[in-house]
């Protein structure tokens, strides 16, 4: 009996997936692949497909691939044979622990019209859009006729699809076309490699979806699923020559050695929870407040936008967490420019398709709209809310704790942010202003996983409170870091949480 079809929407992990995969085949077959190519489906970002990986393994020999037949059997690979195509050699790997299709190999000879036929096709609705979006149509048409039965679903589909092709193969073969120019004589030339003759290879995976591959892995488009990487900044000797801390804008004068002991504490807090934490490690002295690197970016599914803080005892620190995102491989969407300040504190994800950004004394008008544009351009909303006097940042007023629960100080939150987050069905706690929330800084946690949070420890009613509303609290001390006016959220800058 035919499997059931499953049709699921698009994700960021499957590009990255392919190109483990393709990896893992190719350290198999050794000489014999010339390449793997991710195709199908899953290679087209913005549609939905079945939850399986289409992989095109091109090989210079087939004799030579069947007699590598064991070495594919070795990874877990099933062997079909040709499976009702000529000169095709046929795979599948099924997931081990769920028995689910995972991988299909279709493998071809180098020469083969299938492959051109497979990657036309491709590349086609990658770079058109709105037929991607006609052939999801169909995907679904075809899923309600044979829900049941995926050999149906193919077969189904496949007169739309075999209507495409000749569309397909035109553009492709333009693309490819390495005899577009005439020389001086009359003679077809042929170009060279850079300009665009044999061997260029053109960039078709957008970018989201190098992300993993070409980009480290990372990426925020929420505030609650698991968190995955940070970056922080352990304070040094910049703490040394404080003598006004207010002027350095921060409440008290820290002690270096114990700040520097709490630090480290948080750090390996974060690694206990399988975290993996960076840091941003300057060859010269840094500014004071660099510790704080919560304010210097926010994340995204495709990379940071960096932030441009308002004043100038921190103006300049974004430079210092810009190189080590580069460093590490994260894509930098945005660098803020012209009158604009916005600090990262200041936005928080509501959702994968809604930001809330603050405006106040830290981030301004046109810090939010020049953010709020590179979020339109990823397809994300945003809601722009006041920060009352006396706040710092979004994040000192509201946190989420999941998808459906986040918790305000009832003194700072106003209540249009409130009544927003209730209309997007969240539960929204309370917590009234007390020596916890102010001086404790109680609600400057950071969020590991659902209702599993790391907060500032000694904060016991704080603690309590949370507990009884099912939320899961790690604690870790920071009464000295808290002198130089932020907690652990203001600390973390996030980089990853899990996919949604």
């Amino acid at each position: 009996m035919a499997p059931k079809v499953e049709l699921v929407p698009h994700s960021c992990q499957w590009a990255a997936a392919a190109a483990a995969e393709s990896a893992r085949i190719m350290s198999a077959l050794g000489s014999n692949v010339v390449t793997v190519h991710h195709i199908g489906s899953t290679a087209i970002s913005g549609i939905c497909a079945k939850p399986v990986l289409d992989l095109l393994p091109e090989v210079v020999s087939l004799a030579r691939l069947d007699q590598d037949q064991p070495r594919l059997q070795a990874l877990g690979y099933e062997w079909w044979y040709e499976y009702g195509i000529a000169n095709r050699r046929y795979c599948t790997l099924d997931d081990a622990k769920s028995g689910r299709r995972s991988v299909q190999l279709h493998c071809f000879q180098t020469g083969n019209p299938e492959i051109e036929r497979h990657l036309a096709f491709r590349d086609y609705l990658r770079a058109n859009p709105q037929k991607s979006k006609e052939y999801e149509a169909e995907k679904q048409r075809c899923r309600k006729l044979h829900p049941e039965d995926s050999h149906a679903y193919s077969v189904a589909k496949s007169d739309w699809i075999a209507a495409q092709i000749p569309l397909a193969l035109a553009y492709y073969r333009l693309q490819m076309d390495s005899k577009n120019r005439i020389n001086c004589a009359g003679e077809e030339a042929v170009l060279a490699c850079a300009l665009g003759g044999p061997g260029w290879t053109p960039r078709t995976y957008e970018h989201r979806d190098e992300i993993g591959t070409l980009w480290r892995h990372c990426g925020v488009k929420n505030e609650w699923k698991p968190l995955r990487q940070v970056i922080l900044h352990r304070p040094g000797d910049e703490l040394l020559g404080i003598t006004d801390p207010n002027s350095a804008q921060m409440l008290q004068a820290l002690e270096p050695g114990r700040a520097q002991e709490q630090h480290d504490n948080l750090a390996e807090a974060f690694r206990k929870e399988g975290i993996q934490v960076h840091f941003i490690a300057p060859a010269e002295l840094p500014p004071p407040n660099l510790m704080f690197v919560a304010d210097l970016f926010f994340m995204t599914p495709e990379g940071a936008i960096l932030a441009r803080p308002a004043s100038t005892v921190r103006a300049g620190e974004e430079r210092w967490v810009a190189g080590r995102l580069a460093e590490l491989g994260i894509p930098i969407l945005r660098t803020l420019r012209g009158s604009a300040h916005f600090e990262g504190a200041d936005a928080a994800w509501m959702d994968s398709s809604h930001v809330l950004i603050g405006t106040g004394f830290r981030t301004n008008a046109e810090g939010a709209r020049q953010v709020a544009a590179v979020l339109a351009e990823i397809g994300v909303d945003t809601t722009q809310v006041e920060i009352p006097r006396g706040a710092m940042h979004l994040m000192g007023m509201l946190r989420f704790l999941d998808s459906d629960l986040a918790i305000t100080r009832s003194d700072m939150a106003p209540p249009d942010v409130i009544s927003t987050l209730k209309r997007r069905g969240f539960r929204v706690l309370s917590m009234r202003d007390s020596q916890e929330t102010t001086h404790g800084m109680s609600l400057n946690f950071v969020t590991l996983g659902a209702k599993r949070i790391l907060m500032p420890g000694g904060n016991n009613a704080t603690q309590d409170f949370l507990e009884r509303e099912g939320v899961s609290c790690r604690t870790v001390i920071i009464d000295e870091l808290l002198k130089a006016a932020g907690g652990i959220g203001c600390l973390t800058g996030i980089i990853e949480r899990g996919c949604p």
